[in-house]
């Protein structure tokens, strides 16, 4: 029998371009503008990582696994070692800019997904 799992979507409107909304995921230094990070390393294509420290006093960070990549428009990626949590970006235009939409699963840990969606909702305000 197949695990349960929760899945959130936060979406927000954003008077931006598709490629800025994507630079935010693929530029290093806009990444840690957008998210809070201290510094991050980026190996942008499917199969490659986000590597981000989010403290300067701590020596490691979290890593991301890109699962899929697909400029401007959404990407897949899941934490290293947890890859029941996910997180899918979709980008959507319109004539006033574009629709981001972030949703994490994960599996029945309700309280991962709640502190990502409190994050994603912070970070893009």
């Amino acid at each position: 029998m197949a695990a349960s799992t929760f899945e959130l979507t936060v979406q927000k409107s954003l008077a931006a371009t598709p490629e800025e909304i994507w630079a935010a995921w693929s530029d290093p230094d806009v990444y840690d503008a957008v998210h809070g990070c201290h510094e991050t390393e980026i190996d942008f294509r499917a199969g490659g990582t986000i590597t981000t420290r989010f403290f300067p006093d701590r020596p490691t960070g979290e890593v991301f696994v890109l699962l899929e990549v697909d400029a401007p428009r959404r990407l897949v990626f899941a934490w290293e070692g947890h890859e029941i949590q996910r997180v899918t970006l979709e980008i959507l235009p319109h004539p006033a800019g574009v629709d981001m939409a972030i949703t994490q699963a994960c599996g029945e840990d309700l309280g991962w997904i709640t502190n990502g969606i409190n994050g994603w909702a912070l970070s893009w305000v």
